[in-house]
């Protein structure tokens, strides 16, 4: 009885350390997407793992465009590096439109303002995730090659 009532402390033991292990690699992520047209259709995002778009963001979430700032909360999102993706779908057909060069016809986000390089790359849009906080992502949707308006204190 004993040897039994041993091993299974052991096992109790072992089992919720592999439980603390797992909660301690994991994170929640809170995606807040700006710039949203209120009305028009709905936000997508995306959290990519090996690259952007596709099979490569496992992981989504999609709202109606309610508000001009929405927000999506995952949790227990194993920490790493990942690229942080939205759209939003303004005429409700449930695809991101494109050119004929297959550029955006809606608005986009990428983590990182990696819309800001004419090819935005995984690696321009990585960013880190880590274990045991919640970790914050802000995207501002905009359309892909629209310019940025200069701040009044930019020189």
């Amino acid at each position: 009885m004993k040897r039994f009532l041993f091993a299974f402390g052991v096992f109790l033991l072992a089992a919720q350390a592999a439980s603390a292990q797992t909660a301690g690699s994991t994170a929640t992520v809170i995606i807040t997407v700006h710039g949203v047209e209120v009305g028009k259709g709905s936000v997508s995002v995306g959290i990519c793992d090996t690259g952007l778009g596709g099979d490569h963001c496992p992981v989504g979430g999609k709202q109606d465009s309610t508000a001009e700032t929405l927000e999506f909360v995952f949790q227990n999102i194993p920490a790493g590096s990942y690229a942080f993706g939205s759209h939003q779908d303004v005429n409700k057909n449930g695809q991101r439109d494109e050119n004929f060069l297959g550029m955006p016809k809606e608005p986009v986000a990428l983590s990182n303002n990696a819309l800001e390089k004419m090819i935005p790359t995984f690696a321009d849009a990585q960013v880190a995730v880590l274990a045991g906080q919640e970790n914050r992502i802000d995207m501002q949707l905009q359309m892909y090659g629209a310019k940025k308006a200069k701040s009044a204190n930019a020189q």
